[in-house]
């Protein structure tokens, strides 16, 4: 008797392994469907021709994050320089001593670093990074979700230089020519 409830145990434990293997190769499943789904909503946003925002787009006012997580607007209110980056962007790395010799002369109340939304790491260790390349204090937001996907906003590095009325004037990938910049910041004014 003992050993036919023994070999009753014994399968019983073989039906729970095969459920509870089965109930994670499904979920490994799903969750590689969402993945896939994602990924391909990405490539589709990136064939479209449009990396990221364009001259005559209505950027600003748009809702970030600060720092400290809790929403921000930015107004319309003047002339800005936004530098959309990563930190672990190779390309962005690259064009950071170009643009930091850019926001070095406009002023920190000129230029905006943003970064991606989902990147908190990214926008916590900013001002540090920042900070190695003399731009203590510069103003770092994360974008808000709606804002990338409204603007179609999924590849850095980008400087956009949005007029007053909040509206982009012109769109750089990498390093900025300097003369160009400052004749199209006064031309804007």
């Amino acid at each position: 008797m003992s050993s036919k409830y023994l070999g009753w145990k014994g399968d019983m434990k073989r039906t729970q392994l095969w459920e509870v293997l089965s109930f994670f190769i499904v979920l490994a499943v799903a969750v590689d469907l969402v993945y896939v789904h994602k990924e391909l909503r990405r490539v589709e946003r990136l064939s479209s021709g449009r990396e990221t925002a364009a001259e005559g787009d209505q950027l600003l006012p748009m809702k970030a994050f600060a720092m400290s997580g809790e929403e921000v607007r930015i107004p319309a209110n003047r002339q800005r320089l936004v530098f959309y980056m990563s930190r672990h962007c190779g390309a962005c790395a690259k064009a950071m001593p170009n643009w930091s010799a850019m926001a070095r002369t406009l002023g920190k109340e000129n230029v905006l670093f943003a970064v991606p939304d989902g990147d908190t790491a990214d926008l916590r260790e900013m001002p540090a990074y920042l900070a190695s390349y003399q731009l203590q204090g510069f103003p770092v937001v994360k974008l808000d979700d709606q804002v990338i996907t409204r603007f179609n906003m999924f590849a850095v590095p980008s400087a956009l230089l949005i007029g007053s009325d909040g509206t982009v004037r012109k769109v750089w990938r990498g390093a900025l020519d300097q003369e160009t910049v400052l004749r199209l910041w006064k031309s804007n004014r």
